[in-house]
Parts: structure tokens; C-alpha cells; sequence
């Protein structure tokens, strides 16, 4: 099966903002069972990601997305295959 990425993933994807804190990002992430999530612009573009690695440590509850993601957010498209996502992570 040649399948792709638009086949495999999770629709809608669940996207914080820049603004949003650590605090609210943990709780999603527990809450939804989920390693990372996307950080989106106004627009919904991505502009990084923030993992749960980027969690760990002494940030403030209060701390932004915007601090802690990783940037800039690579992407795929939808018709890509998963080996195209595996190969950029």
C-alpha cells in the first residue's frame, strides 16, 4: 500500500497559538494523549512546533509557546508519502 499523508493523519490537527502558556500546552498535550503540537499564526500557518521535550525543565507556567517552539515548523503536503515526513524528521 502506497499510502499518504493526507490518508494517515489525524484530521483536524489540534494547534495551539504563540500566545498560548506552558501551562495550557501540558494540560492539552496529558490530555489528548500527544507528544508535540503545531504552533499556528493568525492565518493558521505554521510556525513551529512545540514538543513535550520542550516542556521539561524550569519554565514558568506562564511561558509562551512562542519560547519554547521549535522553529521554523517543517512541513509535508498532504499527497506526500510518509517516507517524505520520516526522511525531514
Amino acid at each position: 500500500m502506497n499510502a499518504t499523508i493526507g490518508e494517515v493523519m489525524t484530521s483536524p490537527a489540534m494547534t495551539v497559538t504563540k500566545h498560548q502558556t506552558a501551562e495550557h500546552l501540558r494540560r492539552l498535550m496529558a490530555e489528548h494523549r500527544v507528544s508535540a503540537l503545531p504552533v499556528v499564526g493568525p492565518d493558521r500557518e505554521p510556525l513551529g512546533v512545540v514538543s513535550a521535550s520542550d516542556l521539561l525543565g524550569p519554565h514558568a507556567d506562564a511561558t509562551p509557546a512562542s519560547e519554547l517552539m521549535s522553529k521554523p515548523a517543517l512541513t509535508v503536503g498532504p499527497g506526500d508519502g510518509p517516507h517524505v515526513a520520516a526522511r525531514i524528521m
